[in-house]
């Protein structure tokens, strides 16, 4: 019975805890649900004051969440009550500020009141005024705007029509005499500053000889008809004094003539005067400005303003100047009658003309080449570090210490552009047998063997260049990108043909260079052959996308007045010539590519034989810089064309390493600044897959080359500037596969 007792005792304990529980449970849901802002130690408190401390509590705490759900209530209600609190923050200064004209009343009524003209002072004061978040509440109305003289005239203007009424009745009481008129008896009677004052007592005068006028004028209409027809006759103030007074003498009232007030008389004089001026000079600007819209909208004239057909543009000018303006105003702008007029008498004009739209295109482009500047910061101070990485990777191939080759590199790099001809000759100097022997002897002191190699460079002509690189880089991305300097079209196709022949010349020197350097190397031969014609094919491409840029870019860049864009010259003497000559020259180039192609494959059927010698064992050569022919081949032939059409395809031909202006500089910043996002992550996508695969294409392309599959080989590399790596993983991975397992080279579909 104890037992059963015990049990029985337990049994309702468990069940009290078990309630007690779920009621916290029920009761912290009422409490949160109640308590919608609730913190953590209100949450906790709660929980200790339902559970309380006796034997059981720890259970009975399990009804309510766990510490870290408590966090995140208390963590979220806190974020609730920030929100309300600056919902209800922002409530009450939006209504504060909704009635824009309660607080433009005060500003205009504190604009008013100012003395003097510190309107910066007076804003200042009124946002005082107004309490510490006056700048929160007028956030958006902008009543710093309203501080200002013109604002504080036309209040003034406002204010001084809503008082005419009392106005008059001030004049009524001083019998409208003028000289009764002051600033004090304004400023007192109408409640404004003294300072400001002014332009009531001009009303209130005004408002004064009005009256007198009136008065005059209804006692003696006569005698102001005759004083307006002498001012309107042009006789002026004097005149207008001298008709009235001849005609009071003329009349029974001779003797008001001594003593008629004749300054109101003068005055209407004055004004119909200056009124008929204003009125003829107003009509003069306006005709005036009729003839240069006239101009401006004349579609023959600005044709042959743009073009410099100056005597068209001329005739034009004087014709619609003809009908346009009258005699006199021919004589008051260009000081000849409109017979007189001539073409040469608008010269000046249209050399003014001219002047001004030029310093606009200035102006424009100014603007625009900053802002294009801005873009290529990053790029520009990257230019010099990547190019010392480059030379750096260069100079690792042949150099055992790494960091031996980072100083060379930055040294190197920070004078001399690594391109294709400076970077072999570097390579070729460095893996020479006397420059390693002097890079072992002096390997502690890098200096002397930066001297070296530049003491090798400078033998081979190789001069720094580093800064007409980067200048160049810059001008390219400009060119790119159509931002032109505005120059005269004359000038710039003399320059154009100019550096066309150049251009041409340089490749044809290159290449008769090429036939006598590489002559005994046939497959370094062919492959700096083919480098070429891709270099010659892209500039041909790139040059032609440049005039088409250039041409409907023409009212931007070639000065107006300097003969237009001549689109037939272009197309004939620079289009059509780089297209006819670099044809003949990739003719050439393909002959001594397919030449040099078989001389390499029959070399490679009977290699010649070379018996031992005793002061070149091959021991001593460098696995990897023991050859130039083996350096065309992994660093400057299918790894770097694999590299480049990784990261710059696309920009002049299908290996995109040479051509691209980017090569191997500012990459990142080139995307960033000017691709698409979907170009973006294909590149990423593409240069992820070669990375991989890099060995594997790297001696799947040497193999293509050495077996006479040159075609295929230069369709993979434009594969990979084009296609994403998805595609290129079918197309190429199993023939990868078959390479790496069966030592088979497969030609893919």
């Amino acid at each position: 019975m104890f037992f059963d007792a015990a049990s029985k005792g337990m049994f309702n304990r468990q069940e009290l805890r078990n309630r007690q529980r779920r009621e916290l449970a029920e009761a912290f849901n009422q409490f949160r649900a109640s308590n919608p802002e609730a913190t953590l130690e209100d949450f906790q408190s709660f929980i200790d004051q339902m559970s309380g401390g006796g034997l059981g509590s720890n259970y009975v705490r399990g009804g309510a969440p766990s510490r870290e759900v408590l966090e995140r209530v208390a963590s979220e209600n806190a974020q609730r009550k920030t929100r309300r609190l600056q919902q209800e923050a922002a409530a009450d200064l939006r209504s504060r500020a909704e009635d824009m004209g309660y607080y433009q009343g005060l500003a205009d009524r504190a604009v008013m009141g100012m003395t003097g003209d510190d309107f910066d002072s007076a804003y200042k004061n009124f946002l005082s005024g107004l309490g510490p978040n006056a700048e929160q509440v007028l956030n958006g109305m902008n009543l710093r705007n309203r501080f200002t003289p013109q604002v504080r005239d036309q209040l003034m203007n406002d204010r001084l029509r809503q008082l005419f009424p009392e106005i008059n009745n001030y004049l009524g009481t001083i019998g409208y005499d003028v000289n009764r008129i002051n600033g004090a008896d304004i400023a007192r009677i109408f409640n404004v500053p003294e300072s400001q004052a002014g332009i009531f007592v001009e009303a209130a005068q005004t408002q004064a000889r009005m009256k007198l006028h009136e008065f005059t004028t209804a006692n003696n209409s006569a005698i102001l008809d005759v004083a307006r027809r002498a001012a309107e006759a042009g006789d002026g103030p004097d005149g207008a004094e001298a008709a009235v007074r001849n005609f009071l003498l003329n009349s029974p009232y001779a003797h008001l003539a001594e003593t008629y007030n004749y300054g109101p008389i003068r005055e209407q004089a004055e004004r119909i005067v200056q009124q008929r001026k204003d009125d003829a000079q107003l009509a003069a600007s306006q005709r005036q400005a009729g003839m240069e819209q006239a101009w401006e909208e004349s579609q023959t004239l600005q044709e042959a303003w743009q073009v410099g057909d100056d005597q068209r543009a001329l005739e034009t000018m004087l014709r619609i100047a003809r009908s346009r303006l009258t005699d006199a105003d021919f004589q008051a702008m260009y000081g000849v009658s409109r017979d007189q007029a001539t073409t040469e008498t608008f010269r000046p004009v249209l050399n003014d003309m001219t002047a001004s739209r030029r310093a606009r295109q200035d102006a424009q482009y100014g603007t625009a080449s900053r802002e294009l500047e801005g873009r290529l910061t990053e790029a520009n101070r990257n230019f010099v570090s990547g190019n010392q990485e480059r030379l750096t990777e260069i100079l690792k191939a042949n150099l055992p210490d790494d960091q031996v080759a980072e100083m060379i590199g930055y040294q190197i790099g920070s004078t001399h552009y690594a391109g294709p001809r400076t970077a072999q000759a570097i390579f070729q100097i460095t893996s020479g047998e006397e420059f390693q022997n002097f890079a072992k002897e002096n390997s502690s002191n890098p200096a002397a063997i930066i001297q070296y190699l530049r003491q090798e460079m400078e033998a081979q002509g190789l001069s720094s260049d580093i800064e007409q690189a980067r200048t160049q880089y810059i001008n390219q991305q400009r060119d790119s990108l159509g931002l032109y300097e505005r120059q005269e079209f004359g000038d710039w196709f003399n320059q154009e043909t100019a550096d066309l022949e150049a251009d041409l010349q340089t490749a044809r020197s290159r290449y008769d260079a090429m036939l006598s350097a590489y002559g005994e190397n046939p497959q370094l031969l062919a492959q700096e052959l083919m480098t070429l014609m891709n270099e010659v094919r892209g500039a041909h491409q790139s040059r032609v996308s440049e005039m088409d840029r250039r041409r409907t870019s023409a009212t931007d860049w070639v000065y107006w007045n300097s003969g237009g864009f001549d689109r037939e010259a272009v197309e004939r003497d620079i289009v059509g010539r780089s297209q006819a000559e670099t044809t003949q020259l990739l003719q050439l180039l393909q002959g001594a590519i397919t030449n040099a192609q078989a001389r390499a494959a029959e070399l490679a059927q009977n290699p010649p034989v070379v018996g031992p010698t005793v002061d070149t064992p091959s021991e001593t050569r460098s696995p990897v810089a023991g050859a130039v022919g083996d350096f065309v081949t992994d660093v400057y032939g299918v790894g770097i064309d694999i590299r480049g059409a990784a990261n710059y395809a696309n920009r002049g031909g299908a290996v995109g390493t040479i051509m691209t202006p980017l090569y191997g500089l500012g990459r990142e910043i080139y995307e960033e600044g000017f691709l698409s996002e979907a170009e973006n992550a294909r590149r990423e996508g593409v240069r992820e897959w070669t990375g991989t695969n890099f060995d594997r294409l790297q001696e799947y392309g040497r193999l293509l080359q050495q077996g006479g599959q040159s075609g295929v080989y230069r369709q993979m590399i434009q594969d990979i500037g084009t296609m994403s790596s998805e595609a290129l993983e079918r197309k190429y991975g199993p023939a990868l596969t078959t390479l790496a397992r069966d030592r088979q080279l497969v030609i893919p579909n």
